[in-house]
């Protein structure tokens, strides 16, 4: 398993051509939206990035019906109170890979067990029902840091 160092150089580039070479990643809403929400993890984890799958955007299609159930359903039996769920535990749920483009497949299968999606927000604050969060687990040392912030928001 790579290292998180190398994760996030990955994530740094993707993000530097997300339209050119993965459009379903997007940045959505700001962590003030997440905590008013009750989605946010805490300080133990950060905002990595949002999926974003093209199919999905054609409303009222199977794919876009089929992948709003699935992560409904899995928010709502495996998520926590924030409704976030470990990557181990949503691999394991039935259906979840199979709603995944193959681009976000690969990703999430990069990134450790410990890492935590939970439901995704537009910059309103509307829940985007055909989309997750990313969240990263943050190093103890940059946990005291991020409290302050977390807290000032």
């Amino acid at each position: 398993m790579p290292g998180k160092e190398e994760i996030r150089n990955l994530l740094g580039k993707l993000e530097n051509n997300i339209t050119a070479r993965l459009p379903f990643i997007k940045r959505l809403g700001e962590m003030r939206l997440y905590k008013q929400r009750g989605a946010c993890p805490g300080v133990s984890y950060e905002f990595l990035l949002a999926s974003y799958h093209a199919e999905t955007r054609i409303l009222g299609t199977e794919s876009e019906t089929r992948r709003r159930g699935c992560l409904s359903l899995l928010f709502e039996r495996k998520g926590s109170c924030s409704q976030c769920v470990s990557l181990g535990d949503a691999f394991l749920f039935e259906g979840f890979t199979e709603v995944l483009s193959e681009a976000e497949l690969n990703l999430l299968k990069q990134l450790p067990d410990d890492t935590l999606i939970g439901p995704a927000y537009d910059e309103r604050g509307l829940r985007v029902r055909a989309e997750f969060a990313v969240w990263e687990r943050v190093p103890e040392k940059e946990k005291s840091e991020r409290k302050l912030v977390l807290r000032s928001n």
